[in-house]
């Protein structure tokens, strides 16, 4: 799997953050497909109680960050895991969104897992329009098909060239 931080002295952090560009919004970027097996393990673990930033509740499960209050996830990293999963994540994903905006019919930049009412900042331009092409992607009207995949070539191995 891919590490979030390495420093060079053989330590790693595993896990992701709920901003992009991250891990698990790297079949977006194009470095890869989503059933790159790299990809594959990555995810499972960033969408799992292995990352330190990702949270479960009673409304909500997903990725935060260290920007945001504990137990706040991202409505950014929510549309992301629907965008880069299969078409019951996406929906699962859409569903969630819709239902945690707190009234407001807005995306926030987080809500707390177990009280959507607990937000920070009261829409947030990015996460809404993520929330779109959600929408749109599983409509079949998505435009991700517009923009060119750049597969990822796995470096060769240590002194082979």
């Amino acid at each position: 799997m891919l590490a979030y931080e390495v420093d060079g002295r053989g330590h790693v952090l595993l896990g992701d953050d709920a901003n992009l560009p991250s891990l698990l919004s790297l079949p977006l970027s194009g470095w890869c497909a989503q059933d790159d097996p790299l990809y594959r393990s990555t995810r499972q673990v960033v969408l799992s109680d292995a990352n330190s930033s990702y949270f479960r509740g009673r409304f909500a499960s997903g990725v935060g960050s260290a920007h945001t209050p504990d137990k706040h996830v991202w409505p950014l990293a929510i549309a992301v895991a629907g965008l880069t999963g299969d078409e019951s994540d996406a929906a699962r994903a859409l569903d969630t969104l819709a239902v945690t905006t707190a009234g407001t019919g807005l995306m926030h930049e987080s809500f707390h897992v177990d009280d959507p009412g607990r937000f920070t900042r009261d829409w947030f331009g990015w996460a809404n329009a993520m929330f779109c092409e959600l929408a749109l992607d599983l409509c079949g009207r998505g435009v991700r098909h517009l923009f060119p995949r750049h597969p990822r070539v796995p470096p060769a191995a240590p002194g082979l060239t």
